[in-house]
């Protein structure tokens, strides 16, 4: 085989192997994940409530096979959901959308938001 053709086949399983990789962890997170809020629902009484939240997908073309960091660096337009969760007699939910144009997805983004959410 050709040193070139090595190259490349090397290139393409090691590529390979952080996808499997990557994809076994996401897998993992959302399990975990899901299972910790369903902890925190069953404790949710009438004085407490349960926010999740996180960015939804932009509305910009998207380049093949971009990288998940790519992805989270673009401007745009942005959509940030929250579901606000409670129990009064039952367990009743609450969804809110922000959508907005050309923000970076960081931290201060977020809490203003969220102090929003809390005011409504």
């Amino acid at each position: 085989m050709p040193e070139e053709e090595l190259e490349d086949q090397l290139y393409t399983f090691k590529q390979s192997e952080e996808a499997i990789t990557s994809w076994k962890a996401n897998q993992l997170r959302s399990v975990r994940q899901d299972q910790a809020r369903i902890d925190c629902l069953n404790l949710l009484d009438e004085a407490s409530i349960l926010i999740t939240q996180d960015w939804a997908m932009k509305f910009l073309p998207a380049k093949y096979r971009e990288s998940q960091c790519d992805r989270f660096r673009k401007r745009g337009l942005s959509w940030h959901l929250r579901i606000v969760a409670q129990k009064v007699g039952r367990l009743q939910s609450q969804t809110f959308v922000h959508i907005i144009e050309n923000c970076l997805q960081y931290t201060s983004a977020v809490v203003r938001i969220l102090e929003h959410t809390l005011c409504s």
